[in-house]
């Protein structure tokens, strides 16, 4: 992770949309928070579409009739933050298959933002031997109270960044799925 803030110095002029990526529970919103708060000196923002199901007391209510609006609303804040010309933008959704992250790849082009991708890795168990999303160690660790079939469903659909495939190969990729 450390790489992804290297030449931080060059930021001004290499903006930086990191798409968090993960099932439910696997820490995605501990990471980006994290980032962020190690490396102050960015103008850097996480938002994700879970956000808004939090009420005025910071309690999460979640409405599943709700889930598409709350998606374009996210996508919404992040091009106004890219108007703002926001260092880094970090988006916290789970983005398991292209179609998920297809926009905010778009949004990146037309605002000239770099793209990396990052998935948690705080611990080996996340991970089955194989490399997918481990079922039996995620289930009942979300915070939202995902229910465990819907983390299934989510495992079975995740689209895999490849071992050696770049961050610009995986968005090609996820572009050509689209298309």
């Amino acid at each position: 992770m450390e790489d992804l803030f290297k030449n931080w110095k060059n930021w001004k002029m290499n903006k930086k949309l990191i798409i968090m990526r993960g099932v439910a529970g696997s820490g995605k919103s501990y990471l980006a928070h994290k980032l962020c708060r190690e490396y102050p000196e960015f103008q850097a923002i996480v938002l994700g579409s879970d956000h808004y199901f939090e009420n005025a007391n910071g309690e999460y209510v979640f409405k599943a009739r709700e889930l598409g609006k709350a998606h374009e609303w996210n996508r919404e804040r992040v091009e106004n933050c890219m108007c703002m010309s926001f260092a880094a933008i970090f988006v916290d959704n789970t983005n398991t298959t292209a179609n998920e992250c297809h926009l905010y790849l778009k949004l990146a082009d037309r605002y000239g933002y770099e793209v990396c991708f990052k998935e948690p890795d705080w611990s080996p168990d996340l991970r089955t031997e194989d490399g997918k999303w481990n079922y039996d160690f995620l289930r009942g660790r979300s915070s939202h109270n995902v229910p465990d079939n819907s983390i299934k469903k989510m495992i079975n659909r995740y689209l895999y960044q490849f071992k050696n495939e770049t961050d610009e190969q995986f968005k090609n990729r996820i572009y050509q799925i689209c298309e």
